[in-house]
């Protein structure tokens, strides 16, 4: 048996219809495919940076839209 990494982009119709056979053939061919997740890049950057603190901390909404707009 051999081991396939695909890298899809979720964002097209085309490539979401593909997705989307391919979990639906995974379902009953469980044997022989399996699918994982893993997140993009910058999920995983955003995740470290929670973990190690890196975050915007605020007191009310406006305040974080002003931070985010400068």
């Amino acid at each position: 048996m051999a081991t396939f990494t695909i890298t899809i982009s979720d964002r097209t119709n085309k490539t979401k219809h593909l997705l989307g056979l391919i979990k639906e053939i995974a379902k009953t061919e469980k044997d022989y495919i399996s699918i994982g997740f893993a997140p993009n890049s910058e999920t995983v950057k955003a995740l470290e940076d929670s973990s190690s603190g890196r975050v915007t901390k605020t007191k009310t909404k406006d305040e974080f839209f002003a931070k985010l707009n400068s």
